[in-house]
């Protein structure tokens, strides 16, 4: 369920990585605990080839990993990143959208196909195309805190 969010255990295999992946590709947030961080990736990685639409909010944690700088408060993100760094849009847009207005987030970054037609209050919506695009606007975000 989209207004979801889950913390599943064990869920690099069997019945619990099953459960992290519907969960994920019916639209909750899903946070994966294993024993081993290195599972926890490769669990990771097999969930994104069924859930394509994880890829920029999975690329946005890396990199705010590594540059050891923590995403903005309140902002959540979806899309598919193509080879090319093209932002593909996700199914269900329009409903990500909402759920995250009522889940309380109030920035959200995500494909340029994906812009709603009109605003949904309280919610700043960032509309991008390519990824090096989301990634200056994740700066702008972090220069504005």
């Amino acid at each position: 369920h989209p207004r979801q969010v889950a913390v599943v255990t064990g869920a690099n295999t069997g019945i619990g990585e099953v459960t992290a992946r519907e969960l994920a590709r019916s639209g909750a947030r899903v946070y994966v605990a294993c024993r081993s961080e290195e599972k926890a990736q490769a669990a990771i990685a097999r969930m994104k080839e069924t859930v394509p639409e994880a890829d920029l909010p999975v690329l946005l944690a890396i990199v705010s990993s590594l540059r050891s700088e923590p995403l903005p408060r309140r902002l959540a993100a979806f899309g598919e990143i193509g080879l090319a760094g093209e932002i593909r849009p996700a199914p269900r847009g329009q409903e990500r959208l909402r759920e995250a207005a009522k889940l309380g987030f109030d920035t959200v970054l995500i494909p340029a196909a994906n812009a709603p037609k009109q605003d949904i209050a309280g919610l700043r919506v960032l509309a991008v195309e390519r990824l090096d695009e989301a990634l200056s606007r994740v700066r702008e975000l972090a220069d504005e805190a």
